[in-house]
């Protein structure tokens, strides 16, 4: 049976899609009672293929428009690949925050690739479950945006490892590759009108065993992964990720450290957010290893860098005479101008220690847990680095 050039849209449900230039064979057909769900069967037919154009759907509507370029499907050779996809917020980053009552994500994503090979189509159209061999993202780019003048989401994350365990579908990926992907983050402080900035460019990871699936996730056989990137275009950094993703307590782990860079790489988003700004300050290099649960977030640091000055500012982003006289201060009795203070000495660790607010990304998390041991290591006492790493 083949259909070609059609069109479908249908009204009246919240997902409200519409494909544009449809084309599909199925080959196989039986139509009978007891063909519909019978092995080797998927809808009457043995195989299935379809190639369409673009496609659209309202995402999480009224906030989000999703839609596709192409999509192309064969479920003899089990592959789905979906072509140029996009996800569009439709209100500003300020006006989703005033609709929901809450800080938002607010997320732009073009992705000229989507891959899945090996897919179970059965599993997905019966049962909900989403088994696969490969996925592969290439070329991704997203752009994140908050506004830190509105509440905080009263409620719980889902952006956490142990949220893949408690989904009501199976899900069992044996392998994830992003390649060349490029995040940029955007956030407006309470404090300041001026935006902060953060980008990573050049993400490339590879995920192995992203499953909830009693078979094949425990503690002996986790979730293990590693990723490279380049922090704001100075930084080269490595992350190395292991979670039991069926463990209610979300423990897991990351090791990784970053290259030789300026301190200065941070001040696109440490001047507007925090009113700190790194005067001056090189890393040499950076390693850590970490431990995080839905607790907390313990490790150590190892930071060799030189040259530590930074300056406290006001409101206006400026040094007036009161931020003067804390800068001399915390340049003068708190801060480790060079780790370590002399060449032959030993390095000073930081300890990484944060406690989790499980309304916060497991993201937010890692984030906070490197503050916490930077600041440490350049001699914040733990107390005080414990309490910014915190900070909202």
């Amino acid at each position: 049976m083949r259909l070609t050039g059609g069109r479908l849209r249908v009204a009246g449900t919240e997902w409200a899609p519409a494909v544009q230039n449809i084309n599909l064979r199925a080959a196989g057909l039986h139509i009978g009672p007891n063909a519909y769900n019978a092995p080797g069967f998927l809808y009457y037919a043995r195989s299935w293929q379809v190639q369409t154009g673009r496609a659209r759907v309202a995402f999480n509507a009224p906030y989000y428009r999703l839609a596709v370029g192409s999509m192309r499907l064969d479920t003899r050779q089990q592959t789905l690949v979906l072509g140029l996809v996009q996800m569009a917020p439709t209100m500003t980053v300020a006006e989703q925050a005033r609709r929901k009552g809450h800080q938002a994500a607010h997320v732009t994503l073009r992705l000229p690739e989507l891959a899945l090979q090996g897919l179970d189509f059965p599993a997905l159209l019966r049962r909900g479950s989403l088994r696969a061999r490969q996925l592969d993202l290439r070329n991704g780019r997203i752009v994140t945006s908050s506004d830190g003048r509105f509440p905080v989401n009263p409620r719980q994350s889902v952006a956490t490892p142990e949220a893949i365990g408690r989904l009501p579908f199976r899900v069992d990926v044996r392998q994830a590759r992003i390649t060349n992907a490029g995040i940029r983050m955007i956030y407006r402080s309470p404090r300041s009108a001026q935006i902060g900035v953060m980008a990573i460019q050049e993400l490339t990871a590879t995920l192995r065993n992203i499953s909830n699936d009693p078979r094949h996730m425990s503690a002996a056989t986790p979730m293990t992964g590693e990723a490279t990137g380049v922090l704001q275009k100075k930084s080269h950094a490595r992350l190395r990720l292991q979670a039991n993703l069926l463990d209610p307590a979300g423990r897991h782990t990351l090791q990784g450290g970053f290259s030789a860079a300026p301190l200065a790489m941070l001040n696109p988003m440490v001047v507007p957010t925090r009113g700190i700004r790194l005067r001056s300050g090189q890393i040499e290099q950076i390693r850590f290893e970490m431990q995080l649960d839905r607790q907390q977030a313990r490790g150590t640091m190892w930071a060799q860098y030189y040259g530590l000055k930074l300056d406290l500012l006001n409101k206006k982003n400026k040094r007036g005479v009161l931020h003067r006289v804390g800068t001399t201060l915390a340049n003068g009795v708190f801060l480790r101008d060079n780790n370590p203070r002399q060449p032959g000495q030993e390095l000073q660790t930081g300890q990484m220690n944060s406690d989790r607010q499980l309304r916060f990304s497991v993201f937010s998390l890692w984030r906070q847990g490197l503050v916490s041991g930077l600041l440490n290591s350049a001699g914040v006492p733990k107390p005080l680095a414990k309490k910014l790493s915190e900070a909202e």
